[in-house]
């Protein structure tokens, strides 16, 4: 199966619940710990308040 997840940057993060994109990060520059954790915040706060 081939699913198409438009991504054209790198590094891109997306996250996922039950098979939707929930919030996308992408950023051309180097991404630090700070900010991954900062997204990874977001994807939680974004899948609780579905």
């Amino acid at each position: 199966m081939i699913v198409l997840q438009n991504i054209k940057g790198i590094p891109s993060f997306v996250a996922y619940a039950d098979g939707r994109e929930i919030i996308r990060f992408v950023n051309k520059l180097r991404i630090s710990q700070n900010e991954i954790e900062q997204f990874l915040e977001l994807s939680i706060e974004g899948y609780n308040t579905r």
